[in-house]
């Protein structure tokens, strides 16, 4: 797929460097914007690679993919890490593909994800006119169901200059980046492509890439074959650069160079605010303590600032395990969350501009959360609020189903049976603007 790097080559290193970043965003994405179960879906892996990202969707529990990558080096390797993980079931096809053409019928596929392949596609590229990726664009709308999801992920022009060591070639950087389209690119092909488009968000980390913050990565050639910028650079520009950094070492200045180029995480932050412990006497309808609460944030924002809000929702708490365990506790606390709905309504009175809300799709926000003895445990129970609503003659009572079915052996599969943190998610990203 790429016109400039040897992905036969690279595929022997690729995975050496490189990790799905984003995956449970993406598989959050997904199923919001469907509004169905992730195990319902079948998503095609564009410049699939080596299969990090569809072996990550598998794990989050979507049903079907079908891989796609121009080399073959790449999707041998695909294959074998899919095998390796039991998941060749849930596989329908891995195809040879290059793009623009796609070999798929139309409408065959509820989601597309495309993960750092916009860069590799213009053969020609001037900065300025992306034909390959407008006729990529519209293969997508042809193989996607009517109301299908595009998701898409890649380092814009702008994020290119915040990658520390590509700074170690500047006149490379300036050429690469015409490479890429702008924000404002993309959105226009997008909607030329008959997409309607939501509004871009930045992923501010650097786990995409293992050892990112090793300063003397560049010198190791297995180190720079993560990466398809350094094949964009000629031998002797590659020799500068290295030759450049090893002065950089020997003077003692590369650490300050690299906290000076990088901007990994420096576009901006978010603020967790928990919202289930406000109201004071909630009926599960009315929410006028965090109405305040939102007037409040809105009242101290900087005109376009920023809130961003994590929350488990009203109907995530039904796939925490261990909140089956009390359901009449789990019926009261619910009434202390709004629905994504009331969210988005109360934000609006309170003149914020709100993003679309997305999942997410993981357990790691409890230590231990697998763990299906915890709830007998007091240092356990205390490290959820869920708990601290139950008077102690319930919490007793809780108790005693655990010991019953850990007893009768019924316990792992009261686990199985209630946990849906893969489908439901654990909880909420909301990000609204200050109008």
């Amino acid at each position: 797929m790429s016109v400039y790097a040897d992905y036969q080559k690279v595929s022997e290193h690729y995975d050496d460097g490189r990790r799905p970043a984003g995956a449970d965003v993406i598989a959050g994405l997904i199923t919001v914007k469907l509004g169905k179960p992730l195990k319902d879906l079948h998503v095609l892996d564009i410049g699939c690679g080596t299969g990090n990202y569809s072996v990550a969707l598998l794990q989050h529990g979507v049903g079907k993919v079908t891989l796609a990558d121009a080399n073959r080096g790449m999707l041998k390797k695909a294959k074998e890490k899919l095998e390796l993980g039991n998941h060749l079931h849930t596989v329908v096809d891995i195809r040879e593909a290059v793009l623009p053409s796609l070999p798929f019928q139309d409408q065959t596929y509820d989601a597309i994800m495309m993960n750092q392949v916009l860069h590799h596609l213009e053969s020609d590229p001037d900065g300025n006119h992306f034909p390959t990726t407008q006729k990529t664009f519209k293969e997508f709308n042809r193989v996607l169901k009517p109301d299908g999801v595009l998701i898409m992920t890649n380092t814009m022009k702008h994020q290119l200059y915040g990658v520390w060591f590509y700074s170690i070639l500047p006149t490379v950087l300036d050429r690469f980046s015409r490479r890429v389209p702008s924000n404002d690119d993309i959105i226009e092909i997008l909607r030329n492509s008959d997409f309607d488009v939501e509004t871009p968000m930045s992923y501010l980390g650097h786990d995409w890439f293992n050892d990112y913050y090793n300063l003397e990565g560049p010198l190791n050639e297995s180190w720079r074959m993560g990466h398809s910028f350094f094949s964009y650079a000629s031998e002797e520009e590659r020799r500068n650069g290295i030759e450049s950094m090893k002065s950089m070492k020997e003077n003692g200045s590369l650490k300050c160079f690299c906290e000076e180029h990088d901007g990994a995480s420096s576009i901006g932050t978010f603020t967790f605010f928990v919202l289930h412990h406000l109201e004071l006497d909630p009926d599960g309808e009315h929410f006028p303590t965090i109405q305040e609460t939102f007037s409040a944030i809105h009242r101290v924002l900087k005109p376009g600032g920023v809130l961003a809000i994590t929350n488990t929702c009203k109907d995530q708490f039904y796939g925490v395990w261990f909140c089956n365990i009390m359901p009449s506790v789990l019926e009261r606390l619910i009434k202390r969350v709004p629905s994504k709905d009331d969210i988005i309504d109360m934000m609006h009175e309170s003149n914020f501009d709100v993003e679309t809300p997305l999942s997410y799709l993981r357990n790691n926000w409890l230590k231990d959360y697998s763990n299906i003895e915890g709830p007998l445990l007091e240092s356990w129970r205390m490290r959820d609020s869920f708990f601290s609503q139950a008077p102690e003659e319930e919490i007793r009572i809780g108790i005693e189903i655990v010991k019953t079915m850990k007893s009768n052996g019924t316990l792992k599969s009261f686990f199985e049976e209630h946990d849906r943190t893969s489908s439901f998610g654990t909880f909420t990203f909301f990000v609204a603007l200050k109008k």
